[in-house]
């Protein structure tokens, strides 16, 4: 049994993240995160993301920001992303377009683990009381054989992953010198991202004031799409749609609520979120062109048939019996207009606990047993596994 697990967890950190398939995508190699070059227009202009707005409410504070997105390897073992379209190299941008804030940026070879620890303490260090600390992570999360989770730094070895790989006692250790006040705010885009919860746990019982947001859960896989940082992106740059209460500013519960549904609807998976109540109303951004009156369906995913073939869109607006709705693919998106009576609702099937089902993981199929449900998620235990393999999913991943 040792030996495969062993097998299994090298098999899910190597880099076979869950992507979309498509035919009539012109989409890169399976194992990549983007497909087009960042220099190039989406299909419709009215779907760019407002990067230009950008999170104007941090300007003028103490910000101190590490971003590390790492897209290749030295590991042979460690499959490579495109390196197009970077939604890690737009985060940073963006977010270094205010006025004060400072922001590192640690990509591929320079994000090694003793760099980006370097880089973690140094913010630590500069940030003031009353600032503000962002920790950004984009590539792979890697699960050890004991278990632990690991974000991949270039340098990491598989074979060596307690002594190559970023640990979350290595963030938490790095991050633990800021001044008790600061807020701190943890991103990652990675499998088992949700682990960073446990960082900002204990950040917060030190007298720091920290949440964090991941593109899964600490148990699970994460698509190879760039689904979460798109959508952090648009929070920040004020995108209208995030703004679900309509009063003009972009809270950190706002964004966290766009990245439970753009993870849930899009990618099929559970995003990772901790956050602390006191954090809920932190306003990121001002929102553009907020909407004058509310609509039930703006702002909500359905099935859709887009000019490439059924899929999920999201309504951006709707005009009598018509609306505008948005399509995504990898780092791309695009609009159309639909009649409203072409819009699907999407459901999901849920089991009660205890329920006994096969489920699919890495394309085979897995005897599991439904041991918790929150809304449309079952989280699930694989039965003679440790229980760090449990994990949530939805229906799309039960076979009966």
């Amino acid at each position: 049994m040792l030996a495969s697990q062993l097998a299994l967890s090298l098999l899910c950190c190597s880099g076979e993240r869950r992507a979309k398939e498509d035919p009539e995508d012109d989409k890169p190699p399976k194992r990549s995160r983007s497909a087009e070059s960042s220099a190039k227009p989406r299909a419709n202009k009215s779907a760019e993301p407002l990067a230009a707005a950008g999170p104007a409410l941090l300007e003028g504070k103490s910000v101190q920001t590490v971003i590390s997105g790492v897209l290749s390897w030295q590991d042979p073992g460690l499959a490579s992303f495109d390196k197009r379209a970077r939604k890690d190299l737009e985060l940073a941008r963006l977010l270094q377009t205010q006025k004060g804030a400072q922001v590192e940026r640690l990509l591929d070879e320079q994000a090694t683990r003793a760099n980006i620890k370097r880089e973690l303490e140094q913010a630590a260090a500069k940030v003031r009381p009353d600032g503000v600390l962002i920790f950004y992570y984009a590539g792979h999360g890697v699960r050890g054989p004991s278990g632990t989770v690991y974000f991949a730094s270039h340098d990491l070895d598989l074979n060596k992953t307690d002594e190559t790989g970023l640990s979350m006692r290595d963030v938490q250790d790095s991050l633990s010198k800021a001044p008790r006040g600061a807020r701190v705010l943890l991103l990652a885009d990675c499998c088992y991202s949700g682990e960073l919860e446990t960082v900002a746990r204990a950040l917060n019982s030190q007298g720091l004031v920290a949440a964090s947001l991941a593109s899964a859960e600490s148990s699970n896989l994460s698509t190879a799409n760039w689904t979460f940082t798109q959508t952090l992106l648009d929070s920040l740059a004020g995108e209208a749609l995030a703004d679900r209460d309509a009063d003009g500013l972009v809270e950190l519960g706002e964004v966290a609520q766009e990245v439970r549904d753009a993870m849930k609807f899009r990618e099929q998976q559970r995003a990772g979120i901790h956050l602390p109540e006191g954090l809920q109303a932190w306003p990121l951004s001002k929102a553009i062109n907020t909407a004058a009156a509310p609509d039930p369906k703006r702002g909500n995913y359905f099935k859709a048939p887009s000019r490439k073939g059924p899929r999920v869109g999201r309504v951006v607006e709707t005009e009598q019996e018509q609306a505008t709705v948005r399509f995504f693919s990898y780092a791309d998106a695009w609009d159309e207009k639909l009649m409203t009576a072409a819009l699907t609702p999407i459901r999901f099937t849920s089991f009660a606990e205890g329920t006994e089902l096969t489920v699919t993981w890495q394309n085979k199929n897995w005897p599991a047993r439904v041991i918790k449900r929150e809304g449309d998620f079952m989280r699930i235990t694989y039965p003679g596994w440790p229980a760090y393999w449990d994990e949530w999913v939805l229906d799309d991943r039960i076979v009966r």
